[in-house]
């Protein structure tokens, strides 16, 4: 029997991120689901998983390396390999340019992109290993087109767009 591939999916406990876990885990596959806050959303949503193969939760701040490197070697730890990284943790703190303070520019930021940069560089050592890795970066239409009131969130999505392209 091939043993299914490990995806991991960051900001996996609401959305477009559970959504996926969900999918992944009816499709077979071994899934990691992080989340930031909220363990109990993950815990309702799994409910409906196929028994035979729970995800593996782990809490995760995708801005701090510690974490995104505890989540990698518990992952390891538990399934042996990481195939598939879906860079998919975001937020949004919407206000106008001339009342968001630097500290929202600099949360949404840290979270969308940074998280990003922080996952994929983690986890490339290891995708080499094995000889084999895919990532996936979330972006957003926002990257391209933009929507007043979410110049942060737009940054960050774009500039998920230019690392991809340049990773």
């Amino acid at each position: 029997m091939v043993n299914p591939k490990t995806i991991l999916i960051t900001g996996s406990s609401s959305g477009l991120g559970s959504h996926m876990a969900s999918y992944f885990a009816n499709s077979g596959f071994n899934v990691v689901m992080t989340y930031s806050k909220s363990k109990q959303k993950i815990e309702k949503l799994i409910k409906n998983f196929p028994e035979q193969n729970l995800p593996l939760v782990l809490k995760c701040d995708v801005t701090k390396v510690n974490d995104v490197n505890n989540t990698l070697k518990s992952s390891l730890k538990h399934f042996g390999s990481i195939d598939i990284l879906i860079n998919n943790a975001g937020i949004h703190i919407d206000s106008p340019v001339s009342t968001m303070t630097f500290k929202k520019w600099k949360q949404v930021l840290e979270t969308n992109l940074d998280g990003v940069f922080n996952f994929s560089k983690a986890v490339l050592s290891q995708m080499k290993k094995q000889n084999y890795g895919r990532i996936i970066n979330i972006s957003s239409f926002t990257a391209l087109h933009g929507i007043a009131g979410a110049s942060n969130y737009a940054a960050s999505k774009a500039g998920i767009l230019g690392f991809t392209k340049s990773f």
